[in-house]
């Protein structure tokens, strides 16, 4: 038994200092006092290749990917928004779904916006205790990766091979630089 407690208030205390740490970082606008560097490139507008366009949410800092869509409700993602995970290079890249209120599908991208694989109807797992098991995805080769709601009319349109479009008056490259320069800076190199 107290190794069971000691277990659930590790994995609290982890959450307690994760949010912490993310304050007003969370790329859904969480509250906070905290000025955002990456506020000028924390949203953006695109599109699947029939034309429809889709909102877009970024996560670029470690603790805002870890954080992910860990505790939002549905009632605050859209149906036509996504969340895009900025990383600077290809890696092979697993999800999981701790904390989560709805089914997500999950798009891995390569550095052209390009799907290269996805995962449809990763299941929601309310709170980070298991049994049952959280669910993951397989390991894919992305540089970047998006989620969506799996009941958006727009992710079941979305398939592998599928070319995405930037459509924001900031063109992506331009924004890339920016992430990169400020994500450079913070990390005082």
């Amino acid at each position: 038994m107290i190794i069971v407690i000691s277990q659930i208030s590790r994995k609290l205390i982890f959450f307690f200092a994760l949010s912490l740490l993310i304050g007003a970082c969370t790329p859904l606008g969480h509250k906070s006092t905290q000025v955002d560097p990456f506020a000028d490139v924390r949203r953006g507008i695109m599109a699947i290749p029939n034309g429809k366009v889709f909102d877009v949410r970024f996560a670029i800092t470690h603790a805002e990917k870890q954080q992910g869509l860990s505790g939002v409700k549905v009632q605050n993602f859209s149906k036509f928004q996504a969340l895009f995970f900025y990383y600077p290079k290809s890696e092979m890249r697993q999800f999981w779904m701790p904390d989560t209120y709805f089914n997500l599908d999950i798009f891995f991208l390569d550095e052209n916006l390009r799907v290269s694989s996805l995962e449809r109807n990763i299941k929601q797992h309310p709170g980070t205790i298991e049994p049952p098991p959280i669910a993951r995805t397989k390991m894919h080769k992305a540089r970047y990766v998006l989620e969506m709601r799996s009941d958006s009319p727009l992710a079941r349109e979305i398939k592998v091979g599928d070319q995405l479009n930037w459509k924001s008056k900031t063109p992506f490259p331009e924004i890339e630089l920016k992430i990169r320069q400020k994500l450079y800076s913070l990390d005082g190199l």
